[in-house]
């Protein structure tokens, strides 16, 4: 099972697995989710996010100790963007057996919503697939259909539910020899999807960490992003909380 509260790299890895036959039997998006599935599921191996819900620090660390100790036979691997020590010694003990740890890839996203896929998209998104460096980059294609396209009484901050889908370039590599190449990509595609875009602007969950305040604008609207800059002046006004796609106060 697969347990990690980023969305595209939870899926990305399910799917790099079940095409080479393993079956993915759970997925989870914070830790206590994680513990259930894995009581419930009982699975061969655990693949873990150090850093997950619900308090965003070492969740997923404590968990997988957890699971080492009341279910020694399911082997745990552990996902983190840095290599640290402590976790390392904190999840090993004094047996390192059934146990695996492991730095994430680099991911960059770069997307835009659209309204169709006409035959200049639909190019761009075949001519993307084509020039990819490498996998496990590749274009997610998004519908966006049912409560998607409805908005909820009283609003909300997504705002682009007009559209019919979200295309996004995902680049996914470990080497950082291979920034260079991967990023390009990524951003050429996205040029070749932005004539058909809405707004100028993909998914705020997946922007990158490089997103500009132009993009960050465009993906909620004149009117929605000043309701939340309104939010983060009354609850944020110091701007703590900017580690992130930032809205300032």
């Amino acid at each position: 099972m697969i347990a990690d509260d980023e969305l595209l790299l939870r899926e990305g890895v399910a799917r790099l697995l079940e095409e080479a036959g393993i079956e993915v039997v759970a997925r989870a998006a914070d830790a206590p989710e994680l513990l259930r599935k894995v009581r419930g599921h009982k699975p061969d191996v655990a693949i873990i996010d150090v850093r997950m819900p619900p308090d965003l620090t070492d969740d997923g660390l404590r968990a997988a100790v957890e699971i080492r100790r009341e279910q020694p036979e399911v082997g745990v691997l552990m996902f983190s963007q840095h290599l640290v020590e402590r976790y390392v010694n904190e999840l090993v003990g004094d047996d390192a057996r059934g146990v695996g740890y492991v730095l994430k890839h680099r991911i960059a996203d770069l997307g835009y919503f659209i309204d169709a896929v006409d035959h200049v998209t639909a190019e761009a998104i075949v001519d993307g697939m084509r020039t990819r460096p490498a996998e496990p980059s590749f274009i997610l294609l998004e519908a966006l259909t049912g409560q998607a396209r409805r908005e909820p009484e009283g609003g909300a901050a997504f705002g682009q539910r007009a559209a019919r889908w979200n295309a996004s370039a995902l680049a996914i590599w470990e080497d950082p020899a291979h920034d260079e190449a991967q990023i390009g990509w990524a951003r050429r595609v996205a040029a070749g999807l932005a004539p058909a875009s809405r707004s100028g602007a993909g998914y705020a969950n997946y922007a990158s960490p490089d997103e500009t305040a132009e993009r960050v604008r465009a993906n909620y609207g004149p009117e929605r992003f000043a309701r939340l800059a309104a939010v983060k002046r009354r609850y944020d006004p110091e701007n703590v909380f900017r580690h992130n796609e930032n809205i300032t106060p």
